[in-house]
């Protein structure tokens, strides 16, 4: 995924401030979101889910351009044929995530 200047980001705070949005003390050392368009920063307990939907939102932005398809740059998949169910493949990328496809073409 591609990063932006602008692009909130976790952080650990190197000064006391307040949440943004319920106003909680934030001590030096804490976590903290920090979102630099507007220079504010949010407790963990209300940045997280606006982070996490930030982060989902640039994930499906970098599919749709091209660059953030595990399968367009070649990422190496280890198959395996499932011999009980013809067409039916099991695919563990290198980060051992699984993916299960289905296809109509059998090799013979």
């Amino acid at each position: 995924m591609k990063k932006y200047f602008n692009d909130p980001r976790p952080i650990t705070l190197r000064y006391t401030c307040d949440c943004a949005e319920c106003g909680t003390i934030l001590k030096k050392g804490m976590s903290a979101y920090y979102w630099p368009a507007d220079g504010k920063l949010y407790c963990p307990s209300c940045g997280e889910s606006e982070y996490r939907q930030f982060l989902s939102t640039a994930a499906d932005e970098a599919v749709y351009q091209g660059i953030g398809n595990p399968f367009a740059g070649g990422a190496k998949l280890n198959f395996l044929i499932c011999p009980a169910t013809p067409g039916i493949f099991l695919c563990l990328s290198p980060s051992n995530d699984l993916f299960v496809l289905q296809t109509s073409i059998f090799l013979i």
